[in-house]
């Protein structure tokens, strides 16, 4: 089966009457126009049907599988953001407004914490896998995102500085890869209300993997309010920033999970009961709600047995795993539990 391929255009001719023609505007977005000329829009300003624009997930900040609250740098928060630099005493935290981030809702705050005086760096970043990466490979790219700051907030000048990394390794740590290399950076200066900011550059043609980040530096001793938040963070190919992409929970959630999987954050316990037989391995099959980027860590916790000892993970794969336990106990037993799955860059 062949492939339609329909090419951008500021506009189309008015077709032949009885027909209307379909086409896709610089914008980004899909129109249709009648033999009237009337052009109509076929799809909802961010709500796309085409493929993708944005090449982040989880942009606007709506998935936290590991939970709302971190203090812990070099690590993931938000589903697909991590934290890097340090050492510092920081709070990564969900910002849950719809009257300050509109219908995007969420966003995440990067806080010094109060009458802390250390000022080494802060810094977020989401890495792009290096099939994903590709596709920007010498093109002329924008960062767009929104962003204000507290009103304590200590960067010089009231700055962040936003900006692109990329490397020539495959699916490397997204803040240490193989030639690591700043192919375009900003700095920005927030205020206290709600800003867009744009951040354009061009991306190496040796390109293979690509990285988003944000930095701030903060001076003298923080404030009660010493933060920025940021939200609808959006990598689009283009020399301008097209309307944010909004997408459905569910969407995005299922992108994250090809990353990283937690029952616990979705209330889902995994286990089961048998009247078992002391000595005997009981297992029951686990399958990924999808395909993970490859076969990923796992871990078992916060689980309860009677008759069983800790259940253990074989079989892992990209698609699911089993979990094993050996009875301990001829009789009624079960075990019980949560688990996550990793595979983050």
């Amino acid at each position: 089966m062949g492939m339609l391929k329909l090419a951008e255009q500021a506009a189309a001719s008015t077709p032949v009457s009885g027909s209307v023609v379909i086409y896709p505007k610089t914008d980004g977005l899909l129109y249709m126009k009648d033999d009237t000329g009337t052009e109509t829009l076929v799809t909802t300003p961010g709500y796309v049907l085409q493929p993708r624009k944005n090449g982040l997930i989880n942009g606007n900040f709506q998935v936290w599988q590991r939970g709302t609250s971190f203090t812990t740098i070099n690590e993931y928060a938000a589903d697909r953001w991590r934290s890097w630099g340090g050492p510092q005493t920081f709070t990564i935290s969900r910002v849950d407004s719809l009257t300050d981030f509109g219908t995007s809702r969420y966003a995440m705050r990067v806080q010094r914490n109060n009458g802390i005086s250390t000022t080494n760096n802060l810094n977020i970043a989401q890495g792009i896998e290096s099939l994903n990466s590709y596709k920007y490979r010498g093109k002329t790219v924008t960062l767009s995102f929104r962003a204000r700051r507290g009103a304590n907030f200590s960067g010089a000048s009231n700055q962040i500085t936003a900006g692109v990394f990329y490397g020539t390794g495959t699916d490397e740590n997204p803040v240490g890869m193989t030639g690591q290399t700043t192919a375009f950076s900003s700095a920005v200066t927030l205020d206290t209300t709600v800003t867009t900011f744009t951040v354009t550059g061009t991306i190496s043609s040796s390109a293979t993997q690509v990285t988003v980040w944000f930095t701030w530096t903060p001076t003298g001793t923080a404030g009660v309010n010493d933060y920025y938040d940021i939200t609808d963070v959006q990598l689009e190919v283009g020399s301008s920033a097209s309307e944010y992409e909004q997408r459905s929970y569910a969407d995005e959630l299922l992108d994250c999970q090809r990353y990283y999987i937690n029952t616990n954050n979705q209330g889902n316990t995994v286990g089961g009961t048998w009247d078992v037989t002391s000595g005997r391995n009981y297992h029951i099959p686990i399958h990924f709600p999808v395909k993970m980027r490859a076969a990923p860590t796992m871990t078992w916790y916060n689980w309860s047995s009677v008759g069983f000892g800790t259940p253990t993970f074989q079989q892992i794969g990209i698609s699911g795993a089993n979990i094993y336990a050996n009875a301990s106990l001829t009789g009624a037993g079960y075990y019980l539990g949560y688990y996550s799955a990793s595979i983050e860059l």
